[in-house]
Order: structure tokens, then sequence, then C-alpha cells
């Protein structure tokens, strides 16, 4: 089953902020064009939880000491040590992007379009799917199905290169049922082939695409009927997956892509609550769901090179909460109750502060992102704008692009933020739109 609108790379974001501070003064920022414009105001939000009725928290830190918050500003830690906290609450959590604000016009417009790219659909039978970049390049697949068959019976990856505007067949193949999870690093791609034997037993092959040598290997199986489909992600150190075993377990996978090795994850015992929950590296490391021994739900965020875990026990937890997913940077553990209507929270390490963003309240989310560097997007459908809010300074920025909804939305090296709009209509024709926008700092 192809899932490029059922599995969406959510990672969740960031939250929202109680307080906005807002100056008038002007400012030269490029607009879509490229062109210099001049903005009137601009808008930042208190990121801190210290104005009145925020709240602070005791972020000490000291082995055996209780951290609690005042009661209305972040949620309540206990026992906080550098590898280990414990969250006993989310009451108070600071909020972030509040619709009232958004409607108040008061942010600069400051990162602007990188690339606009329009790709036709060839025919009713070929469909196109799959975009992902790198600094240099789009890539994409073609399959080509028969009317009211599940299976495709071609399928081909093909490089879009930026600075020629030329395209290049990569790779093509009849000999597999399905080809899907399309990844990308700077050297080589990823995508996973469904494969029947004569038997009809399905299996899956994790396949790589080095771009110098222009040739396939395949780097891993796994047998269908132990394991269920396996969903990629990419950074540019480490191919990941999960291995979702049927039994009810699932085991972190990381490849090392420099190395072309498997990284082996210690305690690495980890459940998914959604089946198509992606195991994405930021900053060099990765985050799942566990238990401890207790049975408390747990989020651990391991880094492959320095081998440090950290663990954050959700303790307020109760058996019948919702979740779907976790995510983490460096600095930030995140994780998202409900797909689409759900709350994010995102822990600050640092500080000990919660946010928390609810994308079931007046903001209609259909994407979210935390990046490497700090920063969230979101892909906001109401106002029809991604809007980007730099955690460490609190600056709320935004950039308006046409079409009805985007599909993909992700980072190239954790900066420029890529994404792939469908349906786009250019003189009554559907085109798939591939945009780049560019952070202006």
């Amino acid at each position: 089953m192809k899932k490029t609108l059922l599995r969406k790379r959510v990672l969740p974001i960031i939250l929202c902020a109680l307080f906005f501070t807002t100056g008038c003064g002007t400012g030269d920022v490029p607009d879509a064009a490229g062109n210099t414009v001049t903005q009137e105001s601009t808008g930042t939000v208190d990121l801190s939880g210290e104005e009145e009725g925020a709240g602070t928290t005791d972020t000490s830190g000291a082995e055996g000491n209780t951290n609690t918050a005042d009661g209305s500003g972040t949620g309540e830690i206990v026992e906080q040590q550098p590898d280990y906290t414990v969250l006993k609450s989310t009451d108070g959590a600071i909020e972030l992007f509040l619709q009232e604000a958004l409607q108040e016009e008061l942010f600069v417009q400051e990162f602007t379009l990188e690339s606009e790219i329009y790709l036709g659909e060839p025919d009713d039978y070929c469909h196109r799917s799959e975009f992902r970049r790198n600094n240099n390049s789009w890539f994409y697949t073609e399959d080509y199905t028969v009317e009211g068959l599940q299976s495709s019976y071609c399928n081909k990856i093909y490089q879009y290169h930026i600075a020629s505007g030329e395209t290049t067949l990569l790779y093509e193949t009849r000999d597999v049922n399905w080809l899907n999870e399309l990844e990308v690093s700077e050297d080589y791609l990823y995508w996973v082939e469904y494969i029947y034997d004569e038997e009809l037993n399905l299996s899956y092959h994790v396949m790589q695409w080095d771009l110098s040598a222009g040739k396939s290997s395949c780097i891993a199986t796994r047998d269908a009927a132990r394991v269920g489909e396996l969903c990629l992600a990419t950074s540019h150190k480490y191919l990941t997956w999960y291995d979702d075993y049927l039994n009810g377990t699932a085991e972190p996978v990381i490849f090392d892509i420099a190395k072309q090795s498997f990284v082996t994850v210690p305690n690495g015992d980890a459940f998914k609550y959604m089946p198509y929950s992606v195991l994405t590296p930021m900053d060099d490391g990765v985050s799942f769901f566990t238990r401890n021994e207790e049975g408390k739900v747990c989020i651990k965020r391991y880094v492959p090179a320095t081998e440090e875990m950290f663990t954050l026990e959700l303790q307020y937890l109760k058996s019948t909460d919702k979740m779907a997913e976790c995510f983490s940077n460096d600095r930030y553990i995140g994780w998202v109750t409900e797909y689409s209507q759900g709350i994010y929270y995102l822990y600050d390490r640092d500080t000990g502060r919660l946010y928390s963003l609810n994308a079931g309240g007046k903001l209609d989310v259909f994407d979210l992102l935390l990046t490497d560097e700090d920063k969230v997007y979101i892909d906001e459908r109401t106002t029809g704008r991604f809007y980007c809010c730099d955690m460490d300074d609190g600056n709320v920025t935004y950039q308006e692009i046409d079409g009805e909804y985007a599909l993909y939305f992700d980072t190239v090296d954790g900066r420029n933020v890529c994404t792939s709009i469908y349906p786009a209509y250019e003189n009554g024709v559907r085109r798939i739109k591939l945009v780049t926008t560019k952070q202006m700092r």
C-alpha cells in the first residue's frame, strides 16, 4: 500500500508561546520572488515562561533533587538527572502559535522561495511520487500500474538536477511488486522493494544506490511474515527504520552510511503506537518509545557516536491516553498524542520547560517539523502559510505558498525546508509543485 498520504512526516513540533511581544519598525526583507520589500512589523514569542502567569521551573538538576514548577508555568519535573528525567504533569505547558496572535499580522516574512519546480503527471497509469531532495537535486519515483491491481509492473527513480534543469533516469526495475520509501542523503539513495517469491511469500529488500558509482545494492532483507512494512528515514550520517515485529515489539535499526555498517542500539527494546511511525535521526541521534521496569512509558534518545542514552519518563500518562510518535534533537524531546488533531509536546532539556501545540484547536495544522537548528515549521491550512518559530529567540516568520496541500515536509542539511505540494494547477493542467524555502538570517 502506498504510504505517501498515510505516513505524514510530522516530526512533531514545537509549540506555542503564551505571550507575544511586538515592536513597530521597518526591515528590508526579500519577498517570494527574491525582491527586497519593507515590512512594518515583526513578531516574537516569549518562550521563557517567566512573564506574569507563565511560571518558571527550578532546573538545577542535582542528583536526587525534586524540581517543581510553581503551578502556572511548565510541567512538574521530578528526579531530574543528566540522563534520566521524570515528567509528572503537562499542566501549564507554555503554548505557542496562538491563532489570535497570528491573525494580527505581527510577523515579518523572513524566509523566501529558493526554487519552485513543476512536474506533470505523464498519464493515468503512471504515478509520480516520493519526492526527496539533497543540496543538488530532487529525486522522485514513477510507478506503472494496471487498472484494478495494487502492485506495479515497472518502477523507476529519476534525478532532477536543480542547476541544469536536466532529468536523468537512475534506476528501473520490472522484477519487484512495489517500490516505496525513497530517502536521500548527499551520496546515496535508499528505498524498499516488495518482492514475492514463487510460493507468494513476501519480503522487503532495503536497497542502496551509490550516486557516484551509479550502482545499486541490497543492504538488508526482512520477512513480511515476521516484520511489518519498513518506514525509512535518513540524515547525512544515518539511515534508520524500525523492525516492527508482528508480536507487538519493535527494534530500532541504524545504518551508518559512511561506515556502511549497522549500529547496535543498547537496551533497544522499543514499541510503536502507530504502524507507520518513523525513526527519524536528528542531530545524529534517534528517539523511540520504551517502558521501564515499572511499566511506565518512556522516550529514549540514543546518540551512536557518543553512546549517550537519555530517558524521559512520561509518568503522567494513563493507559487510556492516546499517543502517536516521538522525536528529538540534541536539546528537545518531543511527542504527539494523535496525528493532525492531537497535542504536540516538546521538553527542553536545557531549561526544564515544556511547550505544547494543540493541532486540533484553532490552528489547522497539516504538517509539523522540528529541525536540527531548533526551529519549528508549521504547514497551517487556515492561513495557507508555512510558519517558522525560532526556539532560540522566539522570532516567528512565515512564507505564503500556493497549493492545495503539502505531501511532504523536510529539511536539507537541517536548514532549508523542502516540500511537495499536490495538486497544483497551471493552465488547467494538474502538476506537482516542488518547493524549497530558504531561511534568511
